[in-house]
């Protein structure tokens, strides 16, 4: 399975293996953990998709340094 990474932030990459699979469907396999899957458009490079679903993922994860949402506290 070929390897592909993106770079968000200089300290930070999102990595994982992609494949091919049933003519047009692209599955990525994070390095983390997780799948992710989607359909090829005609012509496209499912090097470019698989980058595409990395960004997503990261996106979605967001940073260490992104605040914590808290649920309300209950006051006695």
């Amino acid at each position: 399975m070929p390897y592909v990474y993106i770079t968000i932030d200089p300290t930070r990459i999102e990595d994982g293996n992609y494949e091919v699979v049933a003519g047009n469907e692209l599955r990525l396999e994070h390095t983390g953990g997780g799948v992710s899957r989607c359909k090829l458009k005609e012509g496209e490079d499912p090097k470019a998709a698989a980058r595409r679903l990395l960004r997503e993922y990261a996106d979605e994860r967001g940073t260490f340094w992104d605040p914590i949402n808290y649920p309300p506290t209950k006051r006695v």
